[in-house]
């Protein structure tokens, strides 16, 4: 029973967590707005920052897969870390599609 509870604090912090990255976000995004501070300037940078994200986060996704390997074995975080690089590359590829079959 204790295990459960702090598993729900867990998730419940974790909500908590994403809540307040958002309202800073969108918060940030209006009095971006609202001093014209986004302009295509801005744009290049964020898109430029997205796809240097991207590739960090998919290299630390390969390495902490290696580690579990050798660590773990062949467990249920394995295939959460597959589930979790293949949904990352399917996406990429994805919106690699849309985006070049738009223009």
């Amino acid at each position: 029973m204790n295990d459960f509870w702090n598993n729900m604090i867990g998730l419940t912090g974790l909500i908590v967590g994403l809540s307040i990255a958002l309202a800073v976000i969108l918060i940030n995004r209006k009095f971006m707005k609202k001093n014209r501070q986004l302009d295509e300037r801005q744009h290049t940078i964020s898109v430029h920052a997205r796809a240097g994200g991207w590739m960090v986060t998919s290299a630390l996704i390969i390495i902490v897969w290696a580690v579990e390997i050798v660590v773990e074995g062949v467990t249920f975080s394995f295939f959460l870390l597959t589930f979790l690089y293949v949904g990352h590359m399917t996406a990429y590829g994805l919106f690699a599609y849309h985006h070049a079959a738009n223009n």
